[in-house]
Parts: C-alpha cells; sequence; structure tokens
C-alpha cells in the first residue's frame, strides 16, 4: 500500500531490463489494485500473470532501491509457495529440470552434493560424530557433480587449501542439496526438510568454519540455515588464494560485506597468485575495469531463483546481456565466451 509508484525498482529489475514479463512496480500495483477491488479471486493469474511470478531472479535489487521498503521479493516467493505447494502448478522448464536433476521439487535432496570421480581431494573424507572436527569443512556443492568446469574449480580451491596447509575435510555422500533451489521456486516443504537434515549433519560432526565455491550455498548456510539452529562461519572460496599466499593463515575473520566483491578483484590483480589458480581456479582477468553494473549494484546472471537450468531464450536473456558486459571491459576471459553470447 506504500508504493509510491516511482520506479526505481523496474529500472534495475534484470527481468525487465531483458524483456520478460515481470515488472517490480506493476505487480505491487496489480496486487494492491485487487486488493481494494475487494475481488476474492486468486491473485495468479487474476492480478498479475504467472510469468511475472516466474521471472524473477530473486538478486534483491528492485527491494534495495525501494524507498519506501516494499519486500518485492518476498511477495512472489509467497505467491510460488502457493502455486506449487497449494495448486501443483509451475512451468514446464522447472519440470524439466527437475527431471534432469533428480527432481527439484520433489527429492532434490537425494541427489548427493559430491563431486563427480576424481573430484577435490581432502585431508579426510566423511567427518562421522565423535570424530575430532578438523580446521575446515570443504562444502563441494551440487555443481562438481554435473558440469566439468565446476569440478575443476572445486578442485583447485582443495588443492589451494592444501598448499596453505589447511587441516579440511568434505562430508562426502552425507552433503546433500543445501535445499536453496526448492525454497526459491517455492517449495518450502522440502527446503526446511533439506535444512534441517544439513543442520544435523553438520552439528553431529562439530564443524563451525565451512569453506564453499557456490555463492547459494553460501548464502543459504551463513544466512538462513542459522534459523535452524545452524550457525557456523562460511568464507566463500574466493579469499582462498590470499590466504594460500600466506600459508596457514585460512582462519577467516569478521568481514565487511565489501569484502565479497573487493577480495576476488584484489586476486585477480594479484599476478603473485600461484601459477596453479591463475590457470584453473579464477578467471584470469586482464582487465581492472568494472563492468557497468557492479559491487553492490550488480546484475543478475539470469541463474538466480532456482532458473540455473532453465533452457529457453527468455531465461538466457540475462546471461548473454551480463557476458556482452563482460567482454565491453577488454577482460581476455570475456573474450573467450563473446562468439557463444551471440547465438
Amino acid at each position: 500500500m506504500s508504493c509510491t509508484e516511482c520506479g526505481r525498482c523496474q529500472d534495475v529489475c534484470p527481468a525487465y531490463a531483458t524483456g520478460k514479463a515481470l515488472s517490480p512496480k506493476l505487480l505491487i500495483m496489480g496486487m494492491r489494485d485487487q486488493l481494494l477491488s475487494g475481488a476474492t479471486t486468486p491473485i495468479v493469474p487474476n492480478a498479475v500473470t504467472d510469468d511475472v511470478v516466474w521471472d524473477c531472479v530473486t538478486c534483491g535489487a528492485c527491494m534495495r532501491e525501494c524507498p519506501v521498503g516494499i519486500e518485492h521479493v518476498d511477495h512472489i516467493i509467497d505467491l510460488r509457495r502457493n502455486l506449487v505447494m497449494v495448486e501443483s502448478r509451475f512451468p514446464e522448464e522447472a519440470g524439466a529440470d527437475a527431471a534432469r536433476r533428480g527432481s527439484i521439487l520433489e527429492s532434490l535432496g537425494q541427489t548427493p552434493g559430491r563431486p563427480a570421480p576424481n573430484g577435490p581431494t581432502a585431508s579426510r573424507e566423511g567427518v562421522e560424530a565423535g570424530e575430532p572436527a578438523p580446521d575446515v569443512l570443504f562444502w563441494v556443492g551440487c555443481a562438481p557433480a554435473f558440469d566439468e568446469r565446476a569440478r575443476k574449480a572445486a578442485v583447485s580451491t582443495a588443492k589451494l587449501m592444501q598448499m596453505a596447509g589447511v587441516d579440511f575435510a568434505i562430508l562426502g555422500p552425507r552433503e546433500a542439496c543445501t535445499g536453496d533451489p526448492a525454497r526459491r521456486m517455492g517449495d518450502e516443504f522440502t527446503y526446511q526438510r533439506l535444512a534441517g537434515q544439513n543442520v544435523a549433519t553438520l552439528n553431529e560432526t562439530g564443524m563451525k568454519r565451512i569453506v564453499t565455491t557456490c555463492p547459494h550455498c553460501f548464502n543459504t548456510i551463513g544466512s538462513e540455515y542459522p534459523d535452524f539452529g545452524g550457525r557456523y562461519e562460511v568464507v566463500h572460496s574466493h579469499g582462498v588464494p590470499g590466504r594460500a599466499r600466506s600459508r596457514g593463515q585460512a582462519r577467516a575473520d569478521a568481514q565487511r560485506a565489501d569484502d565479497h566483491v573487493s577480495r576476488p578483484r584484489a586476486t585477480s590483480r594479484d599476478t603473485t597468485t600461484c601459477a596453479h589458480s591463475r590457470a584453473s581456479w579464477w578467471m584470469p582477468w586482464q582487465s581492472d575495469r568494472d563492468a557497468p553494473k557492479s559491487r553492490a549494484a550488480t546484475f543478475c546472471c539470469g541463474a538466480g531463483g532456482a532458473r540455473i537450468g532453465w533452457r529457453k531464450s527468455a531465461a538466457g536473456r540475462s546471461t548473454r546481456s551480463r557476458v556482452r558486459e563482460a567482454a565491453a571491459t577488454g577482460a581476455e576471459s570475456a573474450r573467450v565466451w563473446r562468439a557463444p553470447s551471440a547465438r
């Protein structure tokens, strides 16, 4: 009801900017108009269409810009929960992606989040209750089990921690999906089941410090698991190369939010970084220029909101837009990807 119709949310929305149906401004106005009309028909598809609900990548840019504190993403996730859990209605793309990944909506947690054969090596694998806990748990995530490039990143991260002399372990088969895709898709039941399962496992092992390469796992474990009794120090792997240069200092200190964007930039500019990490852990950027949308005002790559496996052209518009912006900075790795982005 407090919407001023200023349009700031719409201006920064990656879905709206790439031609999708979603406008955060019109979403809020449509819901408000239906409320004021006294209509008792469902919000979807009467106030807003299905496409509007599913176009959101849940990046939160709209909420960051809103001058009156409207929580657009929370409303959208609530609408998805009703569609998925009450009406059993979701896009065909979501169903296809669920089938590819072992069912996002039904049994996502049954796919162990462990790497493919020849994946990351650790000081030990499979920390059990009662064993002395190592310094660090490497939360591998599910991507290395499916994607060769993600597997290489996981292996490189593990090797960097070995070089730094870090005592770390991985859970192996006991590591399940964090539940992030399920929550963003509106399947809150599956998310809470997975979150409870993972928190119980982590608490049994006594692990308190976790390193992960996945931004979704980073956010879910660090920001959302405390609601389920899981309080851990979660560190993104972009901080590992710097710590590898000062062996044994892998323990994370409390960091300002800005460090999440400044630390990887410092790493990519540092020519003293070990050859292995520059070769395969981090993209060898050759430009210090940022893309026009960066840091706190960044632009989603298109994989947010559980849309990472969606294949339709609309789902890829944000990705292509982001790649073009990266190529315009003159970065070497961006030039490698320029040809595929033009498809």
